[in-house]
């Protein structure tokens, strides 16, 4: 699904497609697009579980801003109308979700975005990050996003942008597209190599641009190159118009990688050779960002095999 991805500001300007930043999952909404959350296979049974179920029609309802019917989010889990009318009438009952009176269409409600942002300032790290990505914003003129690693994800969770007058649009709060965007690459890049390719796979290696990296053996060498110069670039392959380029935030002995920094702008101003140039700069402030990270690490990656199959 494509829509406006670049947004005047100030003032209406010419306006081109945007990028995630490093990427994100979309569905939607301006500037996403849907990619798989779920390894193929799972998607098409139905969902029994009652706090799947929940969590299920809370994130197609956050990527639908016009709203979704019964039917189609009862389509979404796989399950009768019933079900999925005792779902909505719980989640309405909360305060997380609402009815049109005129279309009967339901939608999330900003208590949603409430909760993720309560979660966030609990962590301290808008508070911690924020002066950084805003320093970086002024020098660049571009958007600067901040994605943390959150189990099997990573998740926008800060911005700054630029004072360019097409800019890129953010995506704070969605997911990070690990194989297409700078944020993914750096975090997989810091992984050991099985758990890297299950994460990739299991999110799903969509072709979103005839640039964008679709083969495990592609991803590996991109991982390898990401290694030996401490960054990572993507060249139009999230959207075919925006370029960006990524740094591992690392915190503790082990150097662990638990979040990064990107850039992003449109391909025509932010071409390849100013993303390499402006690299350094960039792993400076991924760096300083990881020496005042919240202490124990707020996001952590699990053993992925043991915890998702043990």
């Amino acid at each position: 699904m494509r829509m406006a991805r670049l947004s005047p500001s100030p003032a209406p300007a010419p306006t081109c497609r945007g990028m995630p930043d490093g990427g994100q999952a979309p569905h939607a909404v301006a500037g996403v697009r849907s990619l798989p959350r779920r390894p193929a296979g799972r998607e098409y049974r139905s969902i029994t579980n009652p706090v799947e179920r929940t969590i299920t029609v809370l994130e197609r309802l956050a990527s639908a801003p016009q709203g979704l019917s019964v039917t189609e989010i009862a389509a979404a889990m796989r399950v009768n109308k019933a079900i999925a009318f005792r779902v909505l009438a719980g989640l309405q009952m909360k305060g997380y979700v609402e009815q049109d009176p005129l279309s009967l269409r339901y939608r999330a409600t900003l208590q949603l975005a409430a909760l993720a942002f309560t979660l966030i300032d609990s962590l301290g790290l808008e508070e911690i990050c924020k002066p950084f990505l805003d320093q970086l914003a002024a020098e660049t003129s571009e958007l600067v996003q901040l994605a943390v690693v959150d189990g099997h994800d990573m998740i926008f969770v800060a911005r700054a942008q630029g004072d360019q007058r097409v800019t890129v649009t953010p995506l704070l709060g969605r997911r990070v597209a690990l194989h297409a965007s700078a944020g993914g690459k750096v975090w997989l890049a810091s992984l050991p190599e099985h758990q890297a390719i299950e994460l990739a796979v299991a999110q799903g290696l969509t072709r979103l641009t005839p640039r964008t990296l679709t083969s495990v053996a592609q991803l590996r060498r991109e991982w390898a190159g990401t290694r030996r110069q401490g960054y990572a670039t993507v060249i139009q392959e999230y959207w075919d118009d925006v370029n960006s380029v990524g740094a591992p935030v690392r915190v503790g002995r082990q150097q662990q990688v638990v979040a990064a920094v990107s850039v992003a702008g449109p391909a025509a101003r932010f071409g390849e050779d100013r993303l390499r140039a402006l690299a350094p700069r960039l792993v400076e402030i991924a760096d300083a960002i990881g020496r005042v990270w919240p202490r124990p690490a707020a996001t952590v990656a699990p053993e992925l095999a043991r915890h998702r199959h043990g």
